[in-house]
């Protein structure tokens, strides 16, 4: 699971950093993708080294989940009315790289 976990950080990190820099800076916001891939990337990466990963797989699992709701809240409806932009797909891809790592999350843990 450290795998998918570390791999998920760097997408999300990656994500973050491009809605920032590469959207022209305009607002901090762009950057929630980098502060929670950040998190997520430590803790894969002590996911390595840990006796029992349970529990760090599952305060993976309620940052990806509290990402996901933030995420959801905010394209969700801005997506189904027609007005998509660049930020609403970034936050569409911040959604699907959440509720995969959830969805791998809980699989292992079942």
């Amino acid at each position: 699971m450290s795998t998918a976990s570390i791999t998920s950080g760097i997408l999300l990190i990656i994500l973050g950093l491009y809605g920032y820099f590469g959207m022209g800076r305009t607002s901090i916001t762009a950057l929630i993708p980098l502060f929670l891939g950040i998190p997520i990337l430590v803790l894969g990466i002590i996911e390595l080294y840990a006796d029992s990963s349970k529990t760090i797989v599952i305060i993976e699992m309620v940052l990806m989940l509290v990402g996901f709701i933030g995420a959801a809240a905010r394209a969700f409806p801005k997506a189904f009315t027609g007005k998509v932009s660049a930020p609403v797909v970034l936050q569409l891809i911040m959604c699907i790289i959440c509720i995969v790592f959830i969805y791998l999350a809980a699989k292992t843990l079942i």
